[in-house]
């Protein structure tokens, strides 16, 4: 999953999964029922030992997908003989066998001469039972946070915080503006079914059980599905990744510091003025802000929400920036400004990628990307490396190395991202040129538009003019945002360059309020001109009738669907 596996499993917590997998399992499963729940061992000091409980925990790290994936085959686990007869003694493959599928290594591998493990894998009928019971055995706990039992008394009295001094002070003192959300907790268990079923499906090795047309529902929903080229693994790891983001909402919703289906949302003002939802050590790391896209829609659907965008909003900051101090237009910048879409497809149609990945391309040429180069020098590590977009690319491709340096070669011949590229190299200059440097004590700082400092070089580090670039840009959109919320009392949650609110608010009155606030930003940086942006709104609309046919298709049923 590319997650802190070890801080998962704690966050769910074993013992409560366990008991209540043995209460379910004693129902359903006669091997299960006819075990011996206490054994006593003489090998553990006199100590009895509960194969129930022991075997509930193997289930249950098995369905999340962190037991250790069988180097023979990853749609298998592998376990070592020595831990398993710790575990249930001699008897080990015969209390396996009650709720695991178990063969030899295959693959190319002998077991003594290589010293691999059998390869063991969920029984159906056991998948089905933890899927029952996930859905439904998370109990309220305390919120621990920094080591403290959170209560209403002494959760955080506001929800946007930043660092002064070493010390972290709240930042934004506004009643109004929530430091919990509601969430849609029908939905989320609904999720949690679908992905559940979505996971088994696509590890089993059963040929006849077809779920494309589910794919092709949750593509609708935002799914780029065009990004995995049909590959099995990359597809698998994309619904691990979703069902582990799924488990943690479902957690982090039943707190006893706040009501059911609420989650706690804390910000952190960076250094640009950008806010990010504040990651403590003993959070899990997923939020609100790094949900996938239709998962957020999903878990907030129904409610009453609505999402709000600024089209594409960081380009266009950078070309009404360069304007602003030249009087001239950035030639292709203003073009895929006034056209994003059709810039956009026709990088994705040029370079044979997904939208999404054309999207991300862009993006990373103005945050200083080098996408046209396969290695770049790492000053610390004091040799070449690959570039990011090398490992975005082979990862797009499902690791297929010839592809990716093959659709590389057409990013290099790509006509919009050169022209793109040169115009930023113009604009970077103009901007960073134009920008506030001060020097403190040998460490040289600049200011962005709404008076924030960043380093920009001491003798440890210096800061590339993307980064540079970046700090300015998040200025600007974090002034966007705190002018909406100074208006929207409905406004819940910061979204980079977007927010949720549950208000529904006139698209052209935003827009008057943005362009008068960034009016007012120009003339205080005596900068010529004006800046003028396009606002965008979605209703998080209730899914509950596509989440049920998404159900029924994971299950196996064939459904013939119109999207």
């Amino acid at each position: 999953m590319g997650r802190n596996k070890k801080q998962h499993i704690k966050t769910i917590g074993h013992s409560q999964i366990a008991q209540q997998l043995q209460i379910e399992l004693d129902k359903s499963i006669v091997g299960f029922r006819d075990l011996e729940s206490r054994v006593y061992s003489k090998k553990d000091g006199g100590m009895y030992r509960d194969y129930k409980y022991e075997l509930c925990c193997l289930i249950w790290d098995s369905w999340k997908g962190v037991s250790r994936k069988h180097k023979a085959d990853d749609k298998y686990f592998s376990y070592g003989w020595r831990d398993l007869q710790d575990r249930f003694g001699r008897d080990y493959r015969k209390i396996m066998s009650i709720a695991f599928i178990h063969k030899v290594s295959g693959g190319g591998y002998k077991a003594v001469r290589d010293g691999v493990t059998y390869k063991y894998k969920l029984k159906d009928d056991v998948i089905d039972i933890v899927n029952q019971v996930t859905a439904t055995a998370f109990e309220r706990k305390d919120y621990i946070k920094d080591g403290e039992v959170m209560t209403t008394h002494t959760l955080p009295k506001y929800a946007v915080r930043e660092k002064k001094n070493g010390k972290w002070v709240t930042a934004i003192k506004v009643k109004d503006f929530p430091i919990t959300i509601t969430l849609n907790g029908d939905n989320i268990k609904l999720l949690l079914s679908i992905y559940s079923d979505l996971q088994k499906y696509y590890k089993d090795n059963r040929k006849e059980i077809d779920i494309k047309d589910g794919l092709e529902v949750l593509k609708d929903f935002g799914w780029d599905i065009d990004t995995y080229k049909g590959n099995r693994k990359k597809i698998i790891e994309a619904v691990d990744r979703r069902l582990y983001d799924i488990i943690n909402l479902i957690t982090l919703t039943h707190n006893n510091a706040y009501n059911t289906d609420d989650i706690l949302q804390v910000y952190t003002i960076k250094d640009s003025g950008r806010f990010y939802i504040a990651q403590d050590k003993n959070d899990t790391d997923t939020n609100l802000q790094n949900l996938p896209r239709e998962i957020r829609k999903i878990v907030m659907g129904g409610l009453g929400y609505w999402e709000y965008d600024i089209e594409n909003a960081h380009y266009n900051i950078v070309n009404q920036l360069y304007k602003g101090y030249t009087n001239k237009k950035l030639k292709y910048i203003d073009y895929y400004c006034n056209n994003t879409k059709e810039i956009r497809e026709r990088v994705q149609t040029d370079l044979g990628v997904s939208y999404k990945l054309s999207k991300e391309l862009l993006l990373m040429l103005i945050y200083g990307a080098n996408i046209f180069d396969e290695y770049k020098y790492d000053n610390k590590l004091k040799k070449r490396v690959y570039t990011d977009v090398v490992y975005k690319l082979r990862d797009f491709t499902g690791g297929d190395e010839k592809l990716a340096g093959d659709i590389q070669h057409l990013i290099c011949k790509n006509v919009d991202l050169i022209n793109i590229r040169d115009d930023l190299r113009k604009s970077q200059k103009i901007i960073l040129e134009n920008s506030r440097v001060i020097n403190v004590r040998g460490i040289e700082k600049m200011y962005n538009l709404n008076n924030r400092l960043t380093t920009t070089y001491n003798k440890a580090y210096k800061k590339t003019k993307g980064q540079l670039l970046a700090h300015v840009i998040q200025g600007v959109e974090s002034e966007i945002l705190l002018a909406v919320h100074n208006e929207d009392d409905g406004m819940i949650m910061f979204h980079h360059d977007g927010w949720v609110s549950k208000t529904n608010v006139d698209v052209n009155r935003l827009q008057q309020i943005i362009n008068a606030k960034l009016t007012q930003l120009m003339i205080e940086n005596k900068i010529d001109g004006d800046m003028r942006f396009t606002v965008t709104k979605e209703e998080l609309t209730d899914v509950n009738k596509t989440l049920a046919i998404i159900k029924r298709i994971s299950l196996g049923e064939k459904i013939t669907l119109k999207v």
